[in-house]
């Protein structure tokens, strides 16, 4: 089976990056996905050098369209009570150029 899923929306806020203890950089960032009058966040990560990449260039307000597999993060909370989260890991992240036509030459 291909987990495989492609997004594209409005970067929300600037992306976090953090290095986890082995050295190897993870970036995450939150997309607005409009569809009509409704809109979906969906959480972003980005690992190693995509990571820092996109920690450089992306800033809160870019479009983007996002390549990825979706994946589920577990755990249990303190009193045991057992959460669950999608997320899309990005293998590949592409600004969408925005720029009038009329400016293009």
């Amino acid at each position: 089976m291909v987990n495989s899923i492609s997004i594209s929306g409005c970067v929300v806020y600037d992306v976090e990056m953090r290095y986890i203890p082995n050295g190897t950089a993870v970036s995450e960032f939150t997309i607005k996905n409009q569809n009509g009058k409704r809109s979906t966040y969906v959480k972003i990560e980005a690992w190693d050098k995509l990571a820092e990449r996109l920690a450089e260039r992306l800033k809160k307000g870019d479009e983007v369209v996002v390549h990825g597999a979706l994946i589920e993060h577990n755990w249990k909370d303190r009193d045991g009570k057992k959460h669950s989260r999608m997320k899309i890991r990005a293998k590949n992240v592409i600004p969408i150029d925005n720029d009038d036509d009329d400016e293009k030459e």
